[in-house]
């Protein structure tokens, strides 16, 4: 069964919590809830990556 764990997750991509999404380990955890498998179904790049 696929995680919904993303459903929840709208708080990862608030501004306060850039310094997390810049640490290398922020990776594993959107693949490990399954957002990364979303965002490469929707064929989408999310905004954060687009930053760097």
């Amino acid at each position: 069964m696929k995680s919904t764990a993303w459903r929840f997750a709208p708080w990862l991509f608030i501004p306060p919590i850039a310094p997390m999404r810049a640490d290398p380990r922020f990776q594993s955890l959107v693949e490990g809830i399954g957002l990364s498998d979303y965002w490469k179904a929707r064929n989408v790049r999310p905004d954060y990556l687009k930053q760097l």
